[in-house]
């Protein structure tokens, strides 16, 4: 388990979204400490900036900063394509910079929320 959740994926992305709570939990709660605010929680203030920084802690669980984290650290990246497009359909649920992957996780996601806004 513990492997799973140092690779990108789904694993990670969870475990980084429960972190980005915490974190906006913390931020939440110091900030109004530092500045005398009572109540010193606020759960309305801890869900508005979890809404704007959640989603950026998911993408950077799920993968999407890794290669450019590493190209600005200076580290070398491997620039390989051996994982470019899908081979099963597990592919689709993960990141992938194939242009043709990347249209049908669109048409998909489209499609899903066209479903819920129509229910």
């Amino acid at each position: 388990m513990a492997a799973k959740i140092r690779q990108p994926g789904w694993y990670r992305a969870l475990a980084f979204s429960i972190l980005g709570v915490l974190v906006c939990l913390g931020l939440s709660t110091g900030l109004r400490a530092a500045f005398s605010v009572d109540p010193v929680y606020d759960g309305t203030s801890v869900l508005q900036i979890s809404l704007l920084m959640v989603p950026l802690f998911f993408l950077g669980g799920i993968g999407c900063f890794d290669y450019w984290l590493r190209w600005a650290s200076g580290r070398t990246v491997v620039d390989d394509h051996a994982d470019h497009g899908a081979k099963s359909w597990r592919d689709y649920f993960k990141v992938n910079t194939d242009h043709k992957v990347i249209g049908l996780q669109y048409i998909c996601v489209s499609f899903f929320f066209m479903f819920i806004g129509g229910l």
